[in-house]
């Protein structure tokens, strides 16, 4: 009776052992779950610990994936070896306008106007704002505005009169 019970155990034990999932059958499972519940991470099954690894960019997916595969039968544990990634740095400052002050753009304007031939304009500077004043030939107005912007006012107030 008792070699008998020892044998039923022994089967017993067997059977058990056989029904456990293999290691490959868990790096299966585990690989169709990583796919959806955290691209990016890798998985890989030995006797039935799963060890993650891979770069993810939040914390969120990273508990996600050792979530994930936990529920995974046959899984005795899991080694998350998921790394966050740092965060990109902020986008740099934008560069800050300069506006010359009224002498240095009174003194840009009129020697563009001279050095281009442009006649027949009077330009005023106040407080970093260009006024235009005066009647020049429409083909002109382009060459005008050109020079006067070049000189970075605050702003250009074009009064002029075209012909």
């Amino acid at each position: 009776m008792k070699k008998a019970s020892f044998f039923l155990a022994g089967l017993l034990a067997l059977s058990m052992a056989a029904c456990k999932p293999s290691d490959k059958d868990i790096q299966k499972d585990v690989n169709e779950k990583l796919t959806s519940a955290a691209p990016g991470v890798n998985g890989q099954v030995h006797d039935g610990v799963v060890t993650l690894s891979g770069e993810v960019k939040e914390d969120s997916i990273k508990a996600n994936a050792a979530t994930a595969v936990q529920g995974i039968k046959g899984v005795k544990s899991v080694d998350n070896q998921v790394t966050v990634a740092a965060p990109p740095p902020p986008p740099a400052a934008p560069e800050p306008v300069v506006i010359s002050p009224d002498v240095t753009l009174q003194k840009s304007i009129d020697s563009g106007f001279t050095a281009n031939g442009l006649t027949g304009i009077t330009a005023t500077v106040n407080n970093g704002e260009v006024t235009l004043t005066g009647s020049v030939q429409k083909a002109s107005l382009r060459k005008i505005m050109q020079v006067v912007h070049e000189s970075h006012p605050k702003k250009v107030n074009n009064q002029l009169t075209l012909k």
